[in-house]
């Protein structure tokens, strides 16, 4: 009945302008009607080091480009992914998280101070970072 319900329940938000973002740390123990129907119906995927069922259904949907071993064992701090623009797709890339001692942990700071500043509270209430 879970599954049914989210397959219904994205349509009915995409119709009303709402956007959905769904964080999965894997694709295995979900329905595989779901699985499929997400992967079918998403904008943007970032895709990190994933077990072998998701590998599988990730290098469906980034295929021809990528294949299955590009997902197991990814290195720390690399993923894989496809951006939508204006409906279109993108080609599949890599991103790289830069190192952590390229954060910018003062201008982090300031971000945040600015944010109290104009808008009366963080936006953001954890810590920001940037780089």
């Amino acid at each position: 009945a879970g599954a049914a319900y989210i397959i219904s329940l994205i349509p009915a938000a995409r119709l009303r302008g709402i956007n959905i973002i769904l964080s999965l740390a894997s694709l295995s123990g979900i329905d595989g009607r779901l699985s499929d129907f997400l992967l079918d119906n998403v904008g943007s995927i970032a895709a990190f080091n994933s077990d072998e069922f998701s590998a599988m259904h990730l290098a469906k949907y980034f295929g021809p480009h990528l294949n299955k071993g590009n997902f197991v064992n990814i290195e720390n701090g690399l993923a894989y992914a496809k951006i939508s623009f204006n409906g279109a797709s993108g080609q599949p890339m890599l991103l790289r998280a830069p190192k952590l001692e390229n954060f910018n942990l003062d201008l982090g700071r300031r971000l945040k101070d600015y944010a109290i500043k104009r808008h009366g509270f963080p936006i953001i209430k954890n810590q920001i970072t940037a780089i």
